[in-house]
């Protein structure tokens, strides 16, 4: 009969049980893992942008606020037009800068998937309205339901 001696770390094979933990090596060394050298991860709170925009982009927004005055004297010439389109748009437009974009009121049920039922959830998951109820399903305009 063959002995079958056992490894120090453990098992009967050759190489089984744990592995050593490599050695930590100096900072500003690669770790031998997958991702960046230690020393170049952020540390916590550190921000991935501190500089904020490149300069490129900021000058290109100040130029734009130039422009502002002229491009709104410019919608209105466009807004007091007899063109119904360019009307339209333009006095869209010129509110939506002055007053904001109108609210959108959404109405939705939302459930938390652990509480469907097997025939709900593969409904769900297929995007057929059959395995949906009125417990998570919303309706939407028209009479028609959203089960997303």
């Amino acid at each position: 009969m063959t002995e079958i001696k056992q490894s120090k770390r453990g098992g009967k094979r050759a190489n089984s049980g744990r592995k050593p933990k490599p050695e930590k090596q100096a900072a500003g060394k690669s770790t031998g893992e997958a991702g960046p050298p230690i020393d170049t991860r952020w540390k916590p709170g550190q921000s991935g942008n501190p500089a904020g925009l490149p300069k490129q982009y900021r000058d290109v927004r100040a130029a734009a606020k130039e422009l502002t005055v002229e491009a709104v004297d410019r919608l209105a010439f466009w807004m007091r037009s007899d063109n119904p389109k360019a009307s339209v748009s333009a006095t869209v437009a010129i509110l939506n800068r002055g007053w904001g974009m109108p609210q959108q009121n959404v109405k939705a049920t939302v459930t938390h998937l652990r509480s469907m039922s097997d025939d709900e959830l593969l409904g769900f998951l297929s995007g057929d309205d059959e395995g949906a109820s009125g417990e998570g399903a919303a309706s939407a305009p028209g009479g028609s339901q959203v089960t997303h």
